[in-house]
């Protein structure tokens, strides 16, 4: 399933990118992340909870930086993680693009194909697709807050 979100945040390229980059404060803007761990600089385990419709899960995994271009304000990432109980697992490959749209406005791109197997994979398209906005658009709202005030 393709996510695609824009974000416009009032605050230069150059600052959005510092904190896209941060990665411990970055997790701190995700809901449903409970902790992340630098296992070297483009590795990162970590869990992450989430309820979708009525089951709960808690995935456990890691993040691969797969490609960081800050030139091209441009990064990629790859996730992989299972349901502590091994019912599911999901695989998803995160691409952000920054580009500044006007003096101090910066306009941040991220695609999201996600692919959910097991026991949650089971839940219609809809249903993810609505959880997977949800998600992000609270993490937009804490990205903005926290960058803006920066």
């Amino acid at each position: 399933m393709l996510i695609q979100q824009k974000l416009a945040i009032q605050a230069p390229v150059e600052k959005v990118w510092a904190f896209f980059m941060d990665f411990k404060t970055l997790g701190s803007c995700l809901p449903g992340l409970d902790q992340l761990q630098e296992i070297d600089d483009r590795n990162y385990d970590g869990t992450f909870k989430a309820r979708i419709g009525p089951i709960s899960a808690s995935f456990q995994g890691r993040v691969t930086v797969l490609e960081m271009a800050p030139d091209a304000h441009r990064a990629a990432m790859s996730v992989s993680a299972k349901d502590a109980r091994g019912a599911s697992s999901l695989q998803a490959r995160m691409t952000m693009v920054m580009t500044e749209q006007a003096p101090g406005q910066t306009e941040v791109a991220i695609d999201t194909d996600l692919n959910i197997l097991g026991k949650l994979g089971q839940f219609g398209y809809w249903i993810f697709k609505k959880k997977a906005t949800d998600i992000m658009d609270e993490f937009a709202a804490k990205v903005r807050a926290q960058v803006e005030q920066i």
